[in-house]
């Protein structure tokens, strides 16, 4: 659906008139500076860690992490769903398991990783591509296993190995659904990423929201909290880009 310009302006409008009530209301004193800061407050403290680099070392940790974490999960999902998804039995008979995996909240596996590979960067990779790989895989599989089989008889009329027809006709067909579980992975990678910087490992910007609450400064949480917003639309747009761009045109084309 598109956004007309109008809807934006009044979007942009409503976040400042928030932003300035907020800063109104603390400043009146009818909230505590200790519970909630001021969005200028936010600012400073943001300017202030972004300044002394405390802010640059937690993103590029969280933002490798959270890269590293999604192409595995993107590549074993596509990888392990095409194999299922091509063999009907096969999918019928791990279709309820899978689904039982899914529905294991990450955080839940996150002692059992730490028992397993402990406290290490070796943990908070396994934790989230295990989180993102199950949208992609089961999707893929979903994708490819409901492909008209009348698609394939005519790849195989028109003499098609089995790679072209895997290429140019299996992968463009399942493509929209590939790309939805994509989607969904992506945010929940940066969020199980985070979440397992707060609880366990001692790096990114998880960690440095924790420190910054146990120092009781509420301007600093709240500006690393901005970061993390930030951080999760400039993930998403730049995923949007390379779907529009480069998968789904190059797909359509093939």
């Amino acid at each position: 659906m598109t956004v007309g310009k109008g809807a934006r302006a009044a979007s942009v409008a409503l976040v400042v008139v928030v932003l300035g009530a907020w800063e109104v209301v603390v400043r009146a004193g009818w909230i505590s500076f200790e519970t909630i800061p001021t969005p200028s407050a936010t600012v400073r403290a943001w300017s202030h860690i972004a300044a002394n680099g405390q802010l640059a070392g937690p993103v590029l940790h969280t933002l490798q992490f959270f890269m590293i974490s999604f192409l595995l999960a993107a590549v074993a999902g596509i990888v392990l769903g095409m194999m299922i998804g091509l063999n009907k039995r096969c999918y019928s008979y791990l279709h309820a398991s899978l689904e039982f995996l899914r529905f294991v909240p990450p955080p839940a596996i996150i002692p059992l990783v730490l028992l397993v590979s402990g406290f290490t960067d070796r943990s908070e990779i396994l934790i989230a591509a295990f989180a993102s790989l199950w949208p992609v895989l089961l999707n893929t599989a979903k994708g490819v296993s409901v492909i008209d089989p009348q698609l394939r008889d005519a790849g195989h009329a028109l003499c098609l190995s089995r790679t072209q027809l895997l290429v140019k006709l299996v992968m463009p067909a399942a493509l929209p659904l590939i790309v939805v579980g994509l989607r969904l992975a992506l945010s929940l990678c940066l969020i199980i990423v985070i979440t397992t910087e707060i609880v366990a490992i001692r790096q990114g910007i998880g960690f440095a929201l924790v420190s910054a609450s146990s120092a009781l400064q509420p301007a600093t949480v709240y500006a690393y909290l901005v970061t993390v917003g930030v951080l999760g639309t400039v993930v998403n747009v730049a995923f949007r880009l390379l779907e529009r761009r480069v998968l789904l045109r190059g797909w359509s084309t093939s």
